[in-house]
């Protein structure tokens, strides 16, 4: 199906699809060069730093949630530098590859929910990951009626925090230079009013066990409609 050029949207989101299909053939060699890691971490080596950065660029590529998962635990595991690493890794590499999903059939448009009526709102979304990043901001502004802004990772977050009063902030569960668990503990010290969300593939038993205070978790990935209705429910009273 070709994106209407005058909807910016689908226009995103079909350049993002092809994207990530395009980089599902890389996938094989990047578990291959994961799996050499395993290999040297087994033998002594402080490989951890190699291993996040191999898990966080597959899960940057991955398709599958459940992969894009456990490419998440590992890079948590290896971030924190947890003797557990190398479960995580095995879990990693057991998990099948199988056949790319394929994208969503264009059928007959039925009555869709119409979200629920919200006042603008300003909101932050805190995500590495650039093409994600703008993809949530053309759909809150777009579709929201939201002013947005964007920070690629925790410093930048702070940083627009203290200049800007925002009501929403979307944090990425992990980044390069931190968690969003990290952040949302930071932001609730400094600003207890803020509605903060954590956005992860993985769930929120796998990646925070032991609590965060974010008000809420959402799964990876959220259309722009279901992202723009998950918004205006979080501020319902």
């Amino acid at each position: 199906m070709v994106a209407d050029e005058d909807d910016p949207i689908a226009a995103l989101e079909a350049r993002l699809e092809a994207v990530r299909r395009r980089a599902q053939a890389g996938i094989p060699a990047r578990l291959a060069g994961i799996e050499d890691l395993l290999g040297r971490l087994l033998e002594g080596e402080s490989v951890h730093d190699e291993l996040r950065r191999a898990a966080h660029q597959l899960r940057g590529i991955a398709e599958d949630p459940a992969l894009r998962a456990h490419a998440e635990a590992v890079e948590q595991a290896a971030t924190e530098r947890r003797a557990d690493l190398g479960d995580a890794v095995r879990g990693l590499l057991r998990h099948p590859l199988g056949t790319p999903p394929e994208p969503p059939r264009a059928t007959t448009p039925q009555a869709s929910r119409t979200p629920p009526s919200t006042p603008a709102l300003r909101i932050l979304v805190v995500d590495d990951t650039e093409s994600l990043r703008k993809m949530n901001r053309i759909a809150l502004e777009r579709m929201g009626g939201h002013h947005v802004d964007e920070a690629s990772g925790l410093r930048e977050a702070l940083e627009a925090v203290e200049r800007l009063a925002y009501d929403v902030v979307l944090l990425d569960a992990m980044m390069p230079d931190g968690s969003g668990m990290e952040l949302s503990t930071e932001l609730r010290r400094r600003h207890p009013r803020m509605r903060l969300v954590i956005l992860s593939a993985a769930s929120e038993a796998q990646l925070a066990p032991g609590g965060h205070d974010a008000d809420a978790w959402w799964q990876k990935p959220l259309s722009p409609k279901l992202l723009v209705e998950r918004i205006a429910e979080l501020l319902e009273p």
